[in-house]
């Protein structure tokens, strides 16, 4: 293969077969290539735009700069960006780059043309069931272990109609939509265990729901989450440039009135029990919920 490679679609797809390194005049080439299809209007029949590896192609920082302007116009119009058959150490690469939710990666075109078979891709909401709910629990337990030095035991979830409660007095919740639904995941404690979590994180003992002890667990929210995101890949969600937000008092309540499907999972410590949450919610029944409010 040579310079003279283009896009091509194949299933839902626009794909490119890469010979070399995507850096350079190779990379230039490349990101030419994708920008063409995009002037010219072809590739918004796609639902992905896809670069085959084949194992050996590496992305350099400079492709990197290239490109993203590009997924990010691509992203607007729905269209996901994918790497297939990716080298060794990819994948740790684009974590270090703060890109591994603009640029995926899949094992075949196969694999990524199987995502979007379904028409209803970007309506639907994900399933509060075991397969899905697990990598949100080895994400909490091996978060908590790492940064909180704690060893989380994780109980029983339990099925529920709303997020929060009136125990809560601090939590730390990140919302995302797709086309029908809004998903929801909340860490949640008591404020003497969120003191105590903290104090292990940073050295300091806290006595009051501080900027320090609520950056703290915003910050582990997002770190779980960086872990878990994969799973909302296939529902359509929208995970760019979503941060947690901690809420306390009249924002929990607020949340406690809204009808959301909820699943908590608890997990009991040495410092005490703490929660996650996984909501889903029509997106037509939260603006009713908004109406009657």
């Amino acid at each position: 293969m040579t310079e003279g490679n283009s896009f091509k679609s194949v299933g839902s797809s626009s794909l490119f077969i890469c010979t070399k390194t995507l850096t350079g005049e190779y990379g230039t080439y490349v990101s030419d290539q994708l920008k063409l299809i995009m002037d010219n209007g072809s590739v918004y029949n796609s639902k992905a735009v896809v670069l085959d590896l084949f194992n050996t192609c590496k992305l350099e920082y400079d492709f990197l700069r290239m490109i993203l302007p590009h997924i990010k116009a691509l992203r607007e119009r729905r269209i996901s960006f994918f790497c297939i058959n990716a080298p060794k150490g990819l994948g740790k690469f684009l974590t270090e780059q703060g890109v591994d939710t603009a640029i995926q990666i899949e094992k075949s075109i196969d694999e990524v043309n199987a995502r979007f078979k379904n028409e209803d891709f970007g309506k639907q909401a994900p399933k509060l069931e075991l397969g899905f709910i697990n990598p949100f629990i080895e994400a909490v337990i091996h978060t908590m272990k790492t940064q909180g030095k704690i060893n989380p035991k994780p109980f029983t979830p339990k099925l529920r109609k709303h997020l929060l409660d009136e125990s809560v007095d601090l939590a730390a919740i990140m919302s995302f939509k797709n086309e029908a639904f809004q998903f929801y995941i909340v860490i949640h404690f008591a404020s003497d265990v969120a003191f105590a979590l903290v104090e292990n994180m940073i050295g300091e003992k806290y006595e009051e729901l501080s900027d320090d002890v609520v950056d703290c667990i915003s910050e582990m929210l997002n770190i779980i989450f960086g872990q878990s995101k994969p799973q909302l890949a296939p529902y359509g969600f929208d995970i760019n440039m979503v941060r947690p937000e901690a809420i306390t008092g009249d924002a929990i309540k607020q949340h406690m009135r809204n009808p959301i499907t909820t699943m908590r999972l608890p997990f009991k410590s040495e410092i005490g029990w703490f929660y996650m949450e996984l909501g889903v919610q029509k997106l037509e029944a939260m603006e009713n919920s908004k109406k009657s409010a």
